[in-house]
């Protein structure tokens, strides 16, 4: 849209001048890092970002997924959003002892139902929705975002499965498909089907447009196809990364 293109030429010309004045002489060297501080503060100030995490009895797993997230909201001030789906292990709680802002829902609506109650809360022109039960590393959710910021003609992009870390039967079968999936069909460039929401970022005027998660949709990722194809249909790009990887 204009505002992220707009947003994105600010980026380039802010590259461009802040390198002629931050361009480092010998006898500057004391204050190389302060200088890139700056640089990293100016840049990274223009992107507006909210991570998304809809969660239901997660509080065990919760620190884990949350370290990326949170490294992410003091680097580059981005906005973390914990849904908490009717959860009644201390799932909220845990967040906030956190420090994450957390929308908390009266009672179990199904993650489609948490990814969009976070949604319409969040303030960021990109929205990047993360799963409770995954570790994503940093890099990958800054591969994620700068994608976006980088092309404005590609409008979702999402990460790829690594190694499993949760031993329940309906992950191991949806990472070991998804694996089997990309492999087998997918290249960078090619535009995908699915809407990879476990981790995956999509410009917020795009979700928008398509109207969110389909809430009416049972089954495992279900909702995922849905809005996958919704986007299809409205000729948005949706990009797989393989080298942006979750476990």
């Amino acid at each position: 849209g204009r505002g992220l293109s707009a947003r994105c030429t600010r980026v380039s010309e802010t590259r461009r001048v802040l390198r002629l004045y931050l361009r480092v002489r010998p006898w500057q060297q004391p204050h190389i890092q302060a200088r890139k501080m700056v640089e990293t503060d100016v840049l990274m100030s223009l992107s507006e970002v909210s991570i998304i995490i809809p969660a239901y009895n997660e509080s065990e797993r919760l620190a884990r997924c949350l370290e990326a997230p949170m490294r992410a909201k003091l680097d580059r001030d981005w906005e973390v959003i914990l849904v908490d789906d009717g959860s009644t292990d201390g799932t909220a709680e845990v967040a906030r002892d956190l420090g994450v802002s957390v929308v908390q829902l009266a009672m179990n609506m199904g993650v489609a139902a948490a990814r969009n109650a976070g949604a319409q809360t969040a303030r960021g022109e990109i929205l990047l929705f993360l799963d409770a039960d995954i570790v994503a590393p940093l890099d990958t959710l800054y591969k994620l975002t700068d994608r976006l910021l980088n092309d404005e003609t590609v409008h979702v992009v999402g990460a790829c499965p690594g190694e499993n870390l949760n031993s329940q039967w309906s992950s191991r079968y949806l990472r070991f498909l998804g694996q089997w999936y990309i492999r087998r069909y997918v290249r960078h460039d090619e535009n995908v089907p699915c809407f990879p929401s476990e981790c995956g970022a999509v410009r917020k005027e795009v979700f928008d447009k398509v109207g969110g998660f389909p809430e009416t949709h049972g089954g495992v990722g279900m909702e995922e196809f849905a809005l996958g194809h919704a986007m299809e249909r409205a000729f948005e790009k949706n990009e797989l990364l393989p080298e942006a990887q979750y476990y």
